[in-house]
């Protein structure tokens, strides 16, 4: 017989139900599970979390403005967490998808200005860098110095976690190789964040 108790579902319980669909990469269900969550518990402590990964299942359906718009709500927010920090690189990520590279290095350099910590300074740099590469791929004369000039703001510790010293010289070589040049063009592909 059926029971006539009603069903409960705890924000736990609805959190895990989002976060599994978001591990198994049903990104559409995953949105909209932790939307769901949102709604019903809207003080709940994975709330942060449920925001940002929202915005990571646009991004993965390639719904880069309203992953963009996502990200930027958590930024705004003013709440200093993990994922307000990596709201910041996927936004710009996001940026890049839709093409617009100018917002996606303000976001960038925004954070910067407002972070202090020097891994997070390292992997902004970094990720100015990857930009660059990308707008140098696509044809900017300039980018790839200013692919050099980020590179040379990072830390020690982190030049050796991005094999920075590597990257300044292929970009070097890069810069030396003639236009429509074939080894201009194999040196873009095996740069990391060539293909950005």
């Amino acid at each position: 017989p059926e029971s006539d108790q009603p069903l409960v579902i705890t924000p736990a319980m609805q959190f895990d139900y989002a976060a599994t669909l978001f591990d198994a990469k049903d990104w559409e269900t995953a949105d909209v599970e932790f939307k769901r969550y949102l709604h019903f518990f809207p003080g709940g402590r994975n709330r942060a979390e449920a925001e940002f990964k929202i915005g990571v299942c646009r991004f993965n359906r390639k719904k880069f403005h309203d992953a963009a718009k996502a990200f930027n709500t958590i930024i705004l927010s003013g709440e200093e967490t993990a994922f307000t920090r990596e709201a910041y690189f996927m936004q710009s990520r996001a940026f890049v998808n839709m093409g617009n590279i100018g917002y996606a290095q303000i976001v960038l350099q925004n954070f910067l200005k407002l972070n202090e910590d020097e891994a997070v300074r390292d992997r902004i740099y970094f990720s100015l860098a990857k930009i660059e590469l990308f707008r140098a791929k696509n044809g900017s004369d300039e980018a790839l110095g200013n692919a050099l000039e980020y590179l040379s703001e990072l830390s020690e510790n982190a030049r050796i976690t991005y094999a920075a010293d590597d990257l300044e010289a292929l970009l070097i070589k890069a810069r030396q190789a003639p236009k429509k040049n074939p080894t201009a063009a194999g040196i873009f592909s095996i740069i990391p964040g060539g293909g950005f």
